[in-house]
């Protein structure tokens, strides 16, 4: 895979891009990530490539003063091999990988 300039790709094709690479490159058998409650559409995102919600830590950080929870979003090699074709597809017709 050759590298992104994300001035060139938009952070969908970025993530496509670093799933492909965690599971094929690495041999990662999970992936996780913590998103802001306050960020839904992030959480979203994730959702869309196969990402799980596996839990919520309530209260976990401040943000502007203020506690907010924050969501756990996690994702297996098969999971993601099962909605990878259609991602890599439109990462090969970007010419990105």
């Amino acid at each position: 895979m050759r590298c992104l300039a994300l001035a060139e790709a938009g952070a969908s094709e970025a993530d496509r891009a670093f799933l492909c690479y965690v599971f094929d490159t690495m041999g990662y058998e999970r992936l996780t990530c913590e998103v802001l409650d306050t960020n839904s559409s992030i959480a979203e995102m994730h959702e869309r490539f196969g990402f799980q919600r596996e839990g919520v830590f309530r209260k976990h950080r401040v943000k502007h003063g203020r506690r907010v929870d924050v969501i756990s979003l996690g994702i297996l090699k098969a999971e993601w091999q099962s909605f990878r074709p259609p991602h890599l597809a439109k990462l090969q017709a970007k010419g990105l990988r």
